[in-house]
């Protein structure tokens, strides 16, 4: 859909820039309240957004192209990669499948 943009009219563009501006504005309002709380490390969310959308788009149009990957191991693999790029903390791992103390 990213590439059918241009042929929208021009209401229909301005639209779709508005729901694009306030979901990316979401986005990092969320990233911004995760640095604030200690979550998230990263210095610059300024393209974050445009980053994740863009890796997930390209994602989900190679991935019937992919061997031997499952859409699970797809997203997990996709959900990692954009915790490195926020610098999220790791959690520390559970010890004997319940929550250290």
């Amino acid at each position: 859909m990213n590439h059918e943009v241009r042929n929208l009219s021009p209401r229909g563009f301005d639209r779709d820039q508005t729901a694009r501006l306030q979901s990316a504005q979401i986005l990092y309002d969320v990233l911004e309240r995760g640095r604030t709380q200690g979550v998230f490390s990263n210095e610059d969310f300024s393209l974050v957004p445009l980053v994740l959308w863009s890796l997930g788009i390209g994602l989900a149009g190679w991935w019937p192209y992919s061997v031997d990957l499952t859409v699970d191991e797809l997203a997990d693999s996709y959900a990692e990669l954009a915790l490195k790029i926020v610098g999220a903390h790791p959690k520390p791992p559970a010890l004997n499948g319940r929550r250290g103390k």
